[in-house]
């Protein structure tokens, strides 16, 4: 949930500075208008990248744990059965 407002309030950002680009006459308030579009491009990109990372670090946590469990039930199920 709070990915997904992380993205809305960067896409309402952008949308606010192509508000100011086109429906302002004033050049000054134009120029801010394309630093803030580009600033939540750039923030947009980073926040999928950033989350991307994460998504790939969390698989890899899980495959590791994974692993290890498999290797710890592997020698206890081989003790067992070396018992019985």
């Amino acid at each position: 949930m709070k990915q997904i407002l992380s993205y809305i309030v960067v896409i309402l950002v952008f949308l606010g500075g192509l508000a100011l680009i086109f429906f302002v006459a004033n050049v000054a308030a134009q120029i801010v208008g394309v630093v803030t579009a580009t600033g939540a491009v750039f923030a947009c990109v980073f926040t999928l990248v950033r989350d991307g990372m994460q998504r790939y670090h969390e698989l890899y946590m899980q495959e590791q744990n994974q692993a290890f469990l498999l290797g710890a039930m592997s020698h206890m199920a081989n003790i067992t059965f070396d018992k019985h």
